[in-house]
């Protein structure tokens, strides 16, 4: 049993109300500490970036470090959140952020795990095509056409799903590697520049990608999306399934 002054702390909550007479679900802890260091931080989240544990100060000029460094140490101190010294990086101008390499350019795919994946050899079972699938979906926002590319692996992944590679799953599987090999560095929106959109769509998939031109007219790439149809919207004309991306676009930007 939960004490009664603790009952309304470790509750869920929804967005209209307060479930004080249940038990904590323990899904919910990741949620619940994202929010605690969203409040902790809140006025500073223009020069901190928060993913549960990882908190990475940045900075447009370097003379502002050391003040938004006193600042971010400041609120931990406040509010009792502990640091170790031995995972702290400072004045980096390019590193690793989940799993990712980040630089004043933008982001893009660790080379490790790009190699790591291009040595990966065709699966040989059910569980091997679920291991391979989360492995580059862990780089799907690097991978223009995600969902279509990876379509047929997909299909290998539903439930009472008969294992077995046919030519068009193997052609995917390579297909997808070399995407991942050739993925974009992704850059940080300008929004004083104009966006611009470009939208497909196929019979079953939606793919966007939103981009800006840098200063030497080059378009920089800044986001990819892609998603599968439900089977009310694939019976969409191919006009309606371009609108459709259209407005997909621009809900998820």
């Amino acid at each position: 049993t939960i004490k009664s002054k603790w009952q309304k702390k470790t509750a869920p909550r929804q967005p209209l109300q307060h479930l004080g007479e249940l038990l904590p679900i323990t899904e919910y802890a990741g949620a619940t500490f994202q929010r605690v260091m969203d409040l902790a931080f809140k006025d500073v989240k223009h020069y901190i970036a928060i993913y549960l544990d990882d908190l990475t100060v940045f900075l447009k000029k370097r003379g502002d470090h050391i003040y938004h460094l006193e600042q971010v140490l400041a609120r931990c101190r406040k509010h009792g959140i502990s640091l170790k010294l031995k995972k702290f990086i400072f004045g980096f101008i390019e590193g690793k952020l989940l799993g990712h390499i980040v630089n004043k350019h933008g982001a893009h795919i660790n080379p490790d795990r790009i190699r790591y994946i291009q040595a990966l050899a065709l699966p040989t079972s059910n569980k091997g095509v679920h291991s391979f699938f989360g492995k580059v979906n862990f780089l799907h926002r690097f991978v223009p056409e995600f969902v279509e590319l990876t379509k047929h692996i997909t299909s290998m992944m539903k439930h009472q799903a008969i294992f077995k590679w046919n030519n068009e799953g193997k052609v995917a599987f390579e297909e997808i590697k070399k995407s991942i090999a050739k993925a974009p560095t992704l850059v940080s929106p300008n929004f004083n520049k104009d966006f611009i959109m470009y939208c497909y769509a196929s019979e079953h998939t939606l793919s966007d990608v939103l981009v800006q031109k840098s200063d030497e007219d080059v378009e920089a790439h800044i986001a990819f999306m892609s998603c599968s149809l439900k089977k009310h919207e694939i019976k969409y004309i191919q006009l309606e399934k371009h609108a459709y991306a259209v407005v997909k676009t621009i809900k998820n930007f």
